[in-house]
């Protein structure tokens, strides 16, 4: 076999589907060819190790032997698998035994070509040793009594399976019926034993009758697993799976008796359900639908399980083990809340309202638990809607559910509080012509009944109308007028209809000082002014006559301790995942965000192909206020700027087209002669100076740009042909508060205004006058800000805890280093 032939055996197979050509050829050339006859040992476990092997053709099975002699490891090596690799990865003597089952052939790729592939093409490191499915794996709970060690040899056992809505998995014997999409497709004989990646599968058997199962779950073919031996199974939703064959099932059964624990004890996860208080109404149909959206998750021990802080959307069970409930301070240190047992349960805000976490669990000791994702709840909820009055929600949800019912997201923000000023503010302003408009009530009623002139009742109406729209405007003013807490920020908005609006907002961790000042009204009438200091340079949000300022503050206060006694967990988390990775000091395991995959969307809500003349209006970029290109976004000024700056080349430009059309009508009236002439060319001469004036202004304001880039905002005003330019630039990183004005009624009505980017560089303040939607503006700025702080935060800790991981791993290496 040629290494032509070789490439395209290996491309056949799914270990190297994916992967460059260039990096398949190389293999194909370094390796040899190499085939062996049945019962061939190929090497031994303590031999140096000299190469890798691809397996072509044939079997191959390999073993691993602990010091007493006990086989602690046994796989089956079938056509398109690797093994050997492991110890030329760990630089050692040969880890196991492999030996030919049958006749067989092996590319063999010597240690020296392994190392510089392996150099060269870092990703087929993660090919052969598989560690996303490693981390999948180790969430499993059926798996969850092997060590870490065990759990990377064991996973070369596992053969990855994915399946489409409606597919058969198991079908009973001496059946080849498919359903669904994929009937053509040739399934592997049915395997021993599947685990759930993701989706939904639905089995039948003798002992449990019908059932569907979800993420982290098993079934199969072997009577072994008890109620979830199956007969047949078949693919809900789409789903990803992970087979053993009966050998491996059979070997790995013997060889770790905690699995056959699992097996003799499986969830019972309607029975859980129904002990939990939120659940405790459902009838027993819908206990069993929903426990077809329950997933089945294992977390070490000392793992963390939720992290206060997190976005929060799942609902969880404790089936096994004990773990326990810790709160942090703003200054990151964390205190027993509870203590969690088989049977407990926590997360119902998470679960209805995907509210952020307020606590920490970590197992103390291996624990598994059943999990329902916010996204798969509502799944259920969409086809059993009288699940949902069923519930039995605690008080503090209720009070969360109505107190949201009221409120709307704010962009990718949730608001969790917001309100008007205090009544006592709108009587102060429409008192004194409230008292003028009941007078005028009453003088035009006795008006009207002594029979007044004309003149006199319609003047006394005229000024009572006057006076109702006045107090209704203000009452509209009033309503306008808002302080509002979000997840992540507060807003002070102030709006005047059709007059100006202004928004300005401080993220919650920007916030360092919160006062309150009352007098002698405001503490009779319940109200007080708002003060909150912010880090930036002009960081003061003033909102007066607040209703009840002290439980705003309060509010403000936690939300901001929970923002960063949250940002200080997650770094101890981070800093915990970069040292077990560095020190190899265990598996992370890795759960799904929800059961269910997101399925593409139906043919009729993709998005269709556009008629020609919309395909072509949007290349009209010739009046465009706003463009995106690249990471960039640029905008120009507002289009009633450009109006105003063309205003006067226009009219000279009509002015003069008119004077050349009075010309060419009555030019025959004229004397004939030169004079015609230059009349003529005097005309020509003005409209092309007026059209060039006009282009220039368009020009000149096409060219004053203000761009916002992942890491840059920068004001351009720029003039045409090259003759002046003046750029600002300043980082992201140095905006302190981005704030955004409507400035008057004709700017409301038209949709412009202004944007003040307040930064700590030397520029100063950046003004973008003129722009539309100026609170569009000011969003995509403060998301970007965001966005750019997250992303620096993250290199930061990841550079901290790098370098700290960088002294632990030289310590510990140190520490091998010493004799005895």
């Amino acid at each position: 076999m040629d290494a032509e032939q070789t490439l395209e055996r290996l491309k056949g197979f799914r270990l190297f589907q994916g992967l460059p050509d260039e990096m398949l050829r190389e293999i194909a050339e370094a390796g040899e060819v190499v085939k062996e006859a049945s019962g061939r040992r190929l090497f031994t476990q303590g031999d140096p190790a000299l190469a890798a092997f691809f397996l072509l053709d044939g079997e191959v099975v390999v073993w691993r032997m602990d010091p007493g002699g006990r086989e602690i490891f046994r796989r089956t090596v079938r056509a398109g698998q690797a093994f050997g690799f492991r110890s030329l990865l760990k630089g050692d003597v040969r880890l196991s035994t492999a030996e030919t089952v049958r006749p067989s052939t092996l590319l063999r790729l010597p240690a020296s070509d392994f190392a510089r592939l392996q150099a060269k093409y870092p990703e087929i490191v993660g090919r052969l040793l598989r560690p996303d499915i490693v981390r999948r794996l180790r969430a499993m709970p059926l798996l969850g009594s092997l060590t870490d060690e065990q759990l990377r040899w064991v996973v070369d056992l596992f053969e990855r399976l994915d399946a489409e809505p409606g597919e058969m998995i198991l079908s009973p014997p001496r059946s080849t019926t498919r359903v669904g999409p994929s009937s053509t497709d040739r399934r592997p004989p049915q395997l021993a034993l599947y685990l759930i990646d993701q989706g939904q599968v639905a089995i039948h058997g003798r002992a449990a009758g019908h059932m569907v199962l979800t993420a982290g779950h098993y079934f199969g073919s072997h009577r072994a697993l008890g109620v979830r031996y199956a007969q047949t199974a078949r693919a809900v939703t789409r789903a990803t799976l992970y087979g053993l064959t009966h050998a491996d099932f059979d070997w790995l059964r013997s060889a770790f008796p905690g699995v056959q624990e699992i097996l003799n004890r499986p969830p019972d996860i309607i029975r859980r359900l129904r002990e939990v208080r939120l659940f405790s109404r459902l009838s027993l149909a819908e206990l069993e639908a929903l426990a077809g959206y329950v997933c089945w998750d294992h977390y070490p021990a000392y793992r963390t399980v939720t992290q206060q802080g997190d976005p929060g959307d799942a609902f969880y069970i404790l089936d096994r083990g004990e773990a326990v409930l810790r709160v942090a301070d703003e200054d990151g240190r964390e205190q027993l809340r509870n203590y969690l047992v088989e049977g407990n349960a926590f997360g119902e805000t998470s679960l209805i309202l995907k509210d952020t976490r307020d606590a920490t669990v970590e197992s103390l000791t291996p624990t598994d638990w059943l999990v329902l994702h916010h996204d798969d709840f509502r799944r259920f909820l969409e086809g059993h809607p009288d699940a949902e009055r069923k519930l039995v929600l605690r008080e503090e949800t209720r009070e969360k559910i109505r107190h949201r019912a009221k409120m709307r997201e704010e962009g990718e923000e949730t608001i969790l509080f917001r309100t008007r000023r205090h009544w006592w503010s709108l009587v102060k302003r429409i008192a004194f012509a409230s008292l003028i408009f009941v007078g005028l009530l009453i003088l035009l009623g006795v008006a009207f009944g002594l029979h007044a002139e004309p003149a006199f009742k319609l003047a006394v109406l005229l000024g009572t109308i006057v006076l109702l729209g006045y107090i209704i405007w203000h009452v509209i003013d009033w309503n306008n007028d808002w302080l509002i807490v979000t997840t992540r920020r507060i807003i002070h908005q102030e709006r005047v209809i059709l007059v100006s609006e202004r928004r300005i907002g401080a993220p919650l961790e920007k916030i360092q000082d919160i006062s309150v000042i009352r007098y002698l009204w405001a503490n009779l009438l319940g109200y007080g002014h708002l003060i909150i200091q912010t880090a930036a340079t002009e960081g003061r949000i003033e909102f007066r006559y607040v209703p009840n300022p002290e439980a705003i503050r309060e509010l403000i206060q936690e939300r901001r301790a929970r923002a960063l006694a949250g940002a200080r967990a997650a770094g101890w988390k981070r800093i915990r995942r970069e040292l077990e990775e560095r020190l190899d000091l265990g598996i992370p395991p890795v759960t799904p965000s929800s059961a269910i995959p997101q399925e593409s969307p139906p043919p009729e809500e993709r998005p269709q192909k556009k008629p020609w003349w919309r395909r072509w209006r949007p290349r009209l970029r010739v009046f465009a206020v706003r463009e995106e290109v690249g990471d960039q976004v640029i905008w120009r000024k507002h289009p009633v700027n450009l109006l105003m700056r063309i205003s006067r080349p226009l009219i000279a430009l009509i002015v003069v087209s008119v004077v050349g059309w009075l010309l060419y009508r009555f030019g025959g009236m004229l004397p004939i002669g030169q004079s015609t002439a230059g009349l003529w060319f005097g005309v020509i001469l003005l409209e092309m100076l007026a059209a060039m004036w006009l282009l220039w202004e368009y020009e000149d304001w096409r060219n004053d740009q203000y761009i916002v880039t992942s890491d840059r905002i920068i004001d351009i005003e720029r003039k045409p042909l090259f003759f002046a330019e003046d750029r600002r630039e300043a980082g992201l990183g140095m905006i302190q508060n981005v704030t955004s004005d409507i400035p008057n009624p004709i700017a409301y009505i038209l949709g412009y205004g202004n944007v003040t980017i307040e930064t700590a560089a030397e520029m100063g303040m950046f003004d973008f006058v003129f722009v539309p939607n100026p609170r569009e503006v000011q969003a995509e700025i403060l998301r970007r800000v965001e966005a750019f702080r997250a992303r620096q935060a993250a290199r930061e800790r990841a550079q901290r805890h790098a370098e700290m991981a960088a002294w632990f791993e030289m310590y510990n290496r140190l520490q091998r280093e010493q004799p005895g």
